[in-house]
């Protein structure tokens, strides 16, 4: 049987899983349901590099990072995306706009603060807002796992769950649910692939 690791930065977002199927703790932040393994990594580079480096001898058949990300474009909250193409924000000054696959998750050290924040960051890919994704884990973890090479495939899934406009922590409240309701979705597609 194929084992699959299913990686999140945060609880929020692993919880649909852990929960409606019996998940068990194995460890600080992994947890196992058959050949499932959820493993929650943190939320920025540290964090991440720092929860990964129990797995440098492991070798996977599956992996999927799932998880929230910041879009520019509001008409997308709630969206369930897979990017073409995942880079860390430094990489943009180097990288040729000619060969970006779109839609683009790009991954930050430091939170979007609000949609002027992301134009000031991103301005030289202004005709593509609307298909750029931000997060803060999934360049770290697709690299540590390239790096280490602990996998045979590998999908990242992205829910739209802020796009700037309003302060994050309050209106997450007000679509904390949705979004609990959309993750649970999501497990339910994988856990039953």
């Amino acid at each position: 049987m194929k084992k699959i690791f299913l990686f999140f930065a945060t609880f929020f977002e692993a919880k649909p899983f852990i929960y409606n199927y019996n998940f068990t703790k194995k460890d600080k932040n992994i947890f196992v349901f058959k050949n499932f393994s959820v493993i929650i990594t943190g939320i920025g580079r540290i964090n991440v590099l720092k929860t990964l480096e129990k797995f440098k001898e492991y070798t996977k058949d599956e992996v999927w990072i799932i998880g929230l990300s910041y879009s520019f474009d509001k008409t997308k909250l709630f969206n369930i995306i897979e990017p073409q193409l995942v880079l860390e924000e430094s990489m943009l000054q180097n990288y040729n706009i000619n060969n970006l696959k779109f839609p683009l998750l790009i991954t930050v050290d430091k939170p979007i603060a609000s949609n002027d924040d992301f134009k000031k960051r991103f301005s030289l890919l202004k005709d593509f807002y609307s298909d750029i994704l931000v997060d803060m884990e999934s360049y770290w973890i697709i690299d540590f796992i390239r790096r280490n090479n602990i996998f045979s495939s590998l999908r990242v899934l992205r829910i739209i769950s802020d796009n700037g406009e309003a302060d994050f922590k309050s209106s997450f409240k007000e679509r904390k649910e949705k979004l609990q309701n959309i993750l649970f979705d999501v497990a339910k597609f994988i856990l039953k692939s």
